[in-house]
């Protein structure tokens, strides 16, 4: 053993055997790649300055650090598959948070308060202002879509003025939104009128006439008649043939600029005839007057007969539907072998967009549905919608149920109508964050 001894001394002496002593305590201490760390290798539980290479890993093999606590730790494009924050507060960029203790309810999300609390919220509704349609009335919650304000004929008549009478006169009832009167004649004898129809004592503005050698047709308008019963009166140079006007009232069309378009039309020994103009409005109406001097009429393409006497042909028609998306427009009428002449006038919607309650029932208002309002709401008046976010206008709704369009109007429950829409899920009993997807 001596020996033993008496070597090791003399190898030490010369500097070819290192007698290492253990680590100082907080020393830093390196190990060589593929080292295994014993319990006592580590005297605390701290470890600094300690990386690990993926690409020395075997394929597939885990890394795992036991009982060891980090504070003020720095990485840097770490990646983890399950973070875990104890503690109330969480510093992101500098900045210090409190956290909420529990989880939120579905469809809640962080949301601070300015002073670096966060919370569980509802997302904030967002809204529209728009008017009811005339003629539909909400409760507090209906689902409402979203529709174009369509020119409708309220109200219509008709005046003929037999040989020797001089003024045809008549009246209609209008007390629609946005009204128009749209007045139409033809003298039978082809004699220019040269009068000019009164609505309530003003006068209204003349739009176009054509005339051949039998028929003289014509077309005026005249805006925002007085609401109620309004009259009608025109008053020709001759009284020699037949003077016949009719009179439309129609509701929704704008206020200016009318009429969008128009044309005039005449035909020699024809049966049928067709008018063509190019709309610029979206969503206008197209009407026609057609004097052809006898016999029955017919209604063509994409037109409604709404009045004809057969003993004249006097007949003025409207378009099936309003012409959406602008551009041409068509209006077609047949008869007996004659001389017509035509005018087609093309009116200008409001352009406004209107609501109406929803339903499953039609395609077309399950696609347009916006939201819901947030009060009862009479015909014509303004509504405040809800589109997004979280509606807080319900009672009995089941927490975590999703929610979709049914078939009467205004209403929603947990299963789908004829067609499906999704408009939200249920929060609470009372809020329903709204999705609006099909």
């Amino acid at each position: 053993m001596k020996y033993i001894r008496t070597i090791l001394a003399a190898l030490a002496a010369t500097g070819l055997l290192l007698l290492a002593a253990p680590p100082a305590a907080n020393a830093l201490v390196s190990y060589p790649p593929g080292s295994l760390l014993q319990p006592n290798d580590v005297a605390t539980t701290t470890i600094r300055d300690y990386s690990i290479t993926p690409s020395k890993l075997a394929t597939g093999s885990d890394f795992t650090v036991h009982g060891i606590t980090s504070t003020n730790a720095t990485s840097t494009n770490a990646t983890t598959t399950t973070l875990v924050v104890s503690g109330s507060t969480l510093s992101l960029n500098g900045v210090t948070y409190t956290t909420p203790s529990a989880d939120g309810s579905n469809g809640q999300s962080l949301t601070t308060n300015g002073s670096k609390v966060l919370s569980w919220s509802a997302p904030a509704s967002s809204k529209l202002y728009i008017p009811l349609k005339a003629g539909y009335a909400t409760t507090k919650g209906d689902a409402v879509f979203s529709t174009n304000d369509i020119i409708s004929i309220e109200a219509s008549s008709t005046n003929e003025a037999g040989a020797g009478n001089a003024t045809a006169s008549t009246s209609v009832t209008s007390t629609g939104p946005n009204r128009l009167v749209l007045i139409f004649a033809d003298d039978q004898s082809g004699t220019p009128i040269t009068g000019v129809p009164t609505v309530n004592g003003s006068n209204a503005t003349f739009i176009a006439s054509t005339s051949n050698a039998a028929i003289a047709t014509y077309a005026w308008y005249y805006t925002n008649p007085t609401s109620g019963n309004d009259s009608v009166v025109l008053t020709r140079p001759s009284t020699t043939s037949s003077l016949d006007m009719d009179v439309l009232a129609l509701n929704n069309a704008k206020q200016s600029g009318q009429p969008d378009q128009k044309t005039t039309n005449t035909c020699s020994s024809c049966t049928s005839i067709t008018d063509t103009l190019t709309t610029v409005a979206d969503f206008s109406r197209q009407f026609m007057i057609f004097g052809n001097g006898g016999g029955t009429v017919t209604a063509g393409t994409n037109s409604t007969v709404q009045y004809t006497q057969s003993n004249n042909g006097h007949t003025y028609a409207s378009s099936v539907a309003a012409q959406h998306p602008a551009g041409s427009a068509s209006m077609a009428l047949s008869f007996p072998s004659t001389n017509p002449s035509t005018v087609m006038v093309s009116i200008a919607p409001t352009g406004e967009t209107l609501l109406e309650p929803t339903s499953a029932k039609t395609a077309s208002t399950t696609a347009g549905f916006m939201g819901f309002v947030e009060s009862a709401v009479s015909s014509g008046t303004v509504a405040n919608v809800d589109v997004s976010g979280d509606a807080s206008l319900f009672s009995g709704l089941i927490p975590g149920f999703v929610y979709y369009l049914n078939n009467a109007n205004g209403s929603i429950g947990t299963s789908a109508g004829t067609n499906t829409r999704k408009v939200g899920i249920a929060a609470s009993s009372t809020d329903l964050i709204i999705t609006n997807e099909p």
